[in-house]
């Protein structure tokens, strides 16, 4: 619990201060890493997601919304609306080309 709350901080401080391409790499590897340790935490998707859609990742962002919602699927839930609202704008300017 206390990484992912660490990751978590730093995953904040990288959306806030703009990180390097370096740094953002570093801390969306920490955050795929959790991720795969604990598919169904839904804040670390959606830091993950805002990540990887600043740095032009939209198909990186997508795969982890879909893989996201897979693993709350088998408990029988959906993603909250705001991690829905996360890809929603993306996907539907791709629907709209």
């Amino acid at each position: 619990m206390k990484a992912t709350d660490a990751a978590l901080r730093l995953a904040r401080q990288a959306e806030r201060a703009g990180a390097t391409p370096r740094e953002l790499d570093a801390v969306l590897a920490l955050l795929e890493h959790l991720g795969g340790l604990h598919p169904d935490h839904e804040r670390l998707a959606q830091h993950a997601i805002r990540l990887y859609q600043a740095a032009g990742r939209h198909d990186a962002a997508r795969h982890t919304y879909t893989r996201l919602t897979r693993h709350l699927t088998e408990l029988g839930i959906e993603p909250e609306p705001a991690t829905q609202a996360l890809i929603a704008p993306h996907t539907r300017t791709r629907q709209m080309r």
